[in-house]
C-alpha cells in the first residue's frame, strides 16, 4: 500500500526525511507534523513512536512475519498487568481532560486507551513501555496533576506498569541487565545510575537511604544512590 504525504513542518522534513532518519509515516494517521503539545524534555519519546509506527507498517506491508507457509501465526502478547495500571492510564485520561488533552502525542493517547480497557500489548510495546517510564520517572510529579510530565507518565501505566513491565521482561529473558539510557541516566546491574553526584544524591533521599557510589560502565563513571551497591 503506497501513498504521498506533503510535510509541511520544516523541522520535521530537515530533521527527519531528508535525512532518513524517517522513511515513512503511519497508515494509522500518525502524522508528526500535525501534532500540538508542549515543548517538554521528554514527552512520550516520539522518535521512538516514529520507529514503532514504522516497524508496524514494516510487519504488515512488506515483512509481515505472522505469516508463514501461507498460514497466519499470532503474535504474543500479555494483558496480565495489574489493575493499578488501568487505574493509572485511566486516571491519566481523565487528568488530560480537564487541560483539553494538550499533554501527550496521539501514540501515548492511544496505549492508554489500551491500558485503561485492560487489553493485551505486544512484547515491542511492552519493551517500550520500560524504556520510556524510566527515563521519564524524573519529569513525573506526583503533587503536579496538570503537568504533561506527569500525565503522560501516567497514561503509560505509571509507576505500577514500570514494575510490571520489568518483572515481565525478565521472566521472558528479554531485560538487558545494564544499558546506557541517556546522556544523564543508566541502567546498571538492574539499578538506576545517574551521571551526576548530585542527581544520585537526590534520588538517594527519595529512597530513603544516603550517599551514592559508583560505577565504571561504558568508559564512563555513573552515580548510584546509597552508600552500597545491593541486588535482590
Amino acid at each position: 500500500m503506497d501513498g504521498v504525504v506533503k510535510v509541511n513542518n520544516d523541522e520535521v522534513w530537515q530533521t527527519y526525511v531528508k535525512t532518513k532518519k524517517v522513511r515513512g509515516f503511519s497508515i494509522e494517521g500518525y502524522f508528526i507534523d500535525k501534532m500540538e503539545r508542549p515543548k517538554e524534555p521528554l514527552n512520550d519519546f516520539e522518535e521512538e513512536e516514529a520507529e514503532e509506527m514504522l516497524s508496524y507498517i514494516r510487519r504488515i506491508v512488506r515483512d509481515d512475519k505472522r505469516y508463514k507457509d501461507g498460514k497466519k501465526e499470532e503474535l504474543e502478547s500479555y494483558s496480565d498487568y495489574p489493575d493499578a495500571v488501568k487505574n493509572n492510564a485511566q486516571r491519566g485520561i481523565d487528568l488530560n481532560k480537564k487541560i483539553n488533552n494538550k499533554c501527550a502525542t496521539d501514540v501515548g493517547k492511544i496505549r492508554a486507551q489500551q491500558l485503561a480497557q485492560g487489553k493485551p500489548i505486544s512484547e515491542n510495546t511492552i519493551k517500550r513501555m520500560y524504556s520510556y517510564l524510566s527515563r521519564a520517572e524524573e519529569y513525573y510529579d506526583e503533587g503536579d496533576t496538570k503537568a504533561c510530565g506527569t500525565i503522560s507518565y501516567l497514561l503509560w501505566g505509571g509507576k505500577a506498569a514500570k514494575r510490571w513491565a520489568e518483572s515481565k521482561l525478565k521472566e521472558l529473558g528479554l531485560l538487558e541487565l545494564s544499558e546506557v539510557v541517556s546522556d544523564t541516566m543508566a541502567i546498571i546491574d538492574d539499578r538506576l545510575a545517574y551521571a551526576t553526584k548530585e542527581l544520585a544524591i537526590k534520588a538517594a533521599q527519595d529512597i530513603g537511604c544516603e550517599s551514592y557510589h559508583e560505577h565504571e560502565y561504558e568508559g564512563k563513571t555513573w552515580f548510584m544512590p546509597c552508600e552500597q551497591h545491593k541486588l535482590d
